[in-house]
This record gives C-alpha cells, sequence and structure tokens, in this order.
C-alpha cells in the first residue's frame, strides 16, 4: 500500500512540474533510496537524467558560496 501511495504522489508531482523540466536536461541530486524511484520515473518519461550525489553537491555549494563572499571582500 505504501509503494502504491508513493507511485501515486512521484506521478502527480511530475505531472505538476513537467512545463518546468520538457525539453531540459536534468540533475537529480539524492540519496540512493530516495533518487531510485524518481530516475525510474523520469527514465520512462524520456527524460536523460544525470545523477549527483548530495554531500558532494553540499560541499559544492559552500565552495562556491565562499568563493563569491571572498570576491565581494575583496572588491569593497
Amino acid at each position: 500500500m505504501a509503494g502504491k501511495l508513493w507511485g501515486y504522489l512521484l506521478g502527480a508531482e511530475l505531472a505538476a512540474a513537467r512545463p518546468y523540466w520538457l525539453g531540459q536536461n536534468l540533475a537529480l541530486i539524492a540519496e540512493d533510496a530516495l533518487a531510485s524511484p524518481y530516475l525510474a520515473a523520469l527514465s520512462a518519461q524520456g527524460l536523460p537524467v544525470t545523477r549527483a550525489q548530495p554531500d558532494r553537491m553540499a560541499l559544492e555549494g559552500l565552495v562556491q558560496a565562499w568563493r563569491h563572499m571572498q570576491g565581494e571582500a575583496t572588491s569593497l
């Protein structure tokens, strides 16, 4: 029953967001347990998906924020 509900919710989410991702490149940032259903559903829609690990993406985001802050500090 829980799997069926998960499928319905995932389908509703993808249907609602379709205008945003249709024809776009998509990066999926999620832990494996959460990413698998999304990867399967998006692939079934014919959308190419690039997987990214959330820990690595969080670190990259922090590095970019730090670099941005350093650039602002030197321009003052």
